[in-house]
C-alpha cells in the first residue's frame, strides 16, 4: 500500500485543479455543441 500512497501525494494539488478545470471546460464545450446540433436538427 505504501507505493500507491506515495504516488498520490506526489501530484501537486494545483495540477489536479488544472486538470479538473480542463475537464469542466471540455464538458461545457460538448454540451454547447450538442445543443446547437439538436436545435439545428429541430429547425432544419
Amino acid at each position: 500500500m505504501g507505493k500507491g500512497s506515495e504516488t498520490m501525494s506526489a501530484v501537486p494539488e494545483a495540477t489536479v485543479a488544472e486538470a479538473w478545470r480542463q475537464v469542466g471546460t471540455s464538458f461545457e464545450y460538448f454540451c454547447l455543441t450538442a445543443g446547437v446540433s439538436a436545435l439545428s436538427r429541430m429547425m432544419g
